[in-house]
């Protein structure tokens, strides 16, 4: 009995040792599971927040290209857009102004009928994940502009003591004043009548419709509707930044701003006696499509000189013309003054509406960014 009792606590033991080991063994593997589990987990959020940090990185560096396609189209006019993209698109070259072409990031300018797209396409850091960010832009119209006359003034206009010709071949409109325009004997103007350029108008024995003076709408405005109506600012001094006492193109758009200098200056004729600066045309290199904008916050004193011809526009309190003007200088393009236009030279020049130059002066409208263009992948 003493035997079989032994035998049998000793299987009962086995048996307890058996499952125990059988426990150990499961819990063992359980907790090896759950560590993979963890591990990989772990592992996982790694993988993903590493990749998060690369897509940012990715996306960030292709917003910053599209933002610096932005910033030039800003600076340089929805035209410079239209002239670089293509139908398979052009690449932004880095430049020192604009740097929105690197290494990792390549802005690119392609046209369509109605708009351009930008695409910005950037790397992350091991290039590793890339991510694209385009944006579609198109041009509004000015809702205001330059009149297509050659000359305007809120005041007076006086040209008398020259053989002065004004020609406007594309509206029969050649001077347009607030007060009385006063010409001499040998100033003519010059319109298409019937289709055909440049009819004699006026002249010393004929007086044409192509002026039209008195206006008391035009007189009556305030300097600010005045700027206002023609190109959308309130004072002179905003055509080159706040008050800058001279503005030399700047910013690369063919404007040159100046404040009054020098001491005042009796023009001898209907002007009040102002401030004027001297404006030498022959000093600047002008073409149909690359004209100049001069505005002058104070009486401009206009110098031709030499038989040239000058593309532009000139705006000024006062615009005053001085002597030696020959036959052949001229002035493609228009003279808007806000207090009056003088004569107060000899010789003779020729003053021409250019449609051209105008179109160009006034822009080509505010870029928009068009609704539903933005996205990125």
């Amino acid at each position: 009995m003493r035997s079989n009792s032994r035998n049998l606590n000793a299987s009962g033991k086995r048996q307890r040792g058996v499952a125990t080991l059988l426990t150990a063994v499961v819990l063992l593997v359980a907790i090896f599971l759950v560590s993979y589990n963890m591990s990989e987990t772990v592992i996982s959020d790694k993988r993903n927040v590493a990749t998060a940090v690369r897509a940012s990185q990715a996306f960030q560096r292709a917003h910053s290209g599209l933002d610096c396609a932005l910033t030039y189209l800003k600076g340089e006019g929805l035209q410079s857009a239209v002239s670089l993209a293509t139908a398979s698109g052009a690449t932004l070259v880095a430049t020192a102004d604009y740097a929105c072409t690197d290494s990792l990031t390549t802005v690119v300018f392609t046209e369509y009928e109605d708009y351009i797209e930008i695409s910005s396409t950037a790397f992350s850091d091991d290039q590793s994940v890339r991510r694209v960010v385009k944006d579609r832009i198109s041009g509004s119209p000015v809702t205001s502009g330059p009149p297509s006359v050659p000359v305007v003034s809120k005041g007076a206009v006086g040209i008398s003591k020259g053989n002065v010709s004004v020609t406007n071949n594309y509206e029969p409109l050649t001077i347009w004043s607030g007060d009385a325009a006063e010409l001499g004997s040998s100033t003519t103007t010059y319109i298409s009548i019937d289709g055909v350029e440049d009819q004699i108008s006026n002249s010393a024995t004929t007086r044409g419709p192509d002026i039209v003076d008195d206006d008391a709408n035009l007189a009556n405005a305030t300097e600010e509707e005045f700027l206002q109506a023609f190109f959308n600012i309130s004072q002179l001094n905003q055509f080159c930044g706040d008050g800058n006492a001279t503005c030399s193109d700047e910013d690369g758009d063919n404007t040159y701003y100046f404040e009054p200098s020098g001491s005042e200056t009796d023009d001898g004729g209907t002007c009040e006696d102002d401030t004027y600066t001297q404006v030498r045309l022959s000093d600047y290199t002008t073409s149909p499509t690359n004209p100049v904008l001069i505005v002058v916050d104070g009486g401009a004193e206009i110098f031709f000189g030499g038989g040239g011809t000058f593309y532009g526009m000139i705006i000024a309190q006062e615009v005053m013309f001085s002597g030696g003007m020959n036959p052949s200088d001229s002035l493609q393009g228009s003279i808007i003054a806000i207090d009056c236009v003088n004569d107060n030279g000899t010789g003779g020049g020729r003053i021409e509406l250019n449609p051209t130059v105008i179109t160009d002066l006034s822009g080509t409208g505010q870029t928009v960014r068009l609704a539903g263009g933005w996205h990125d992948w």
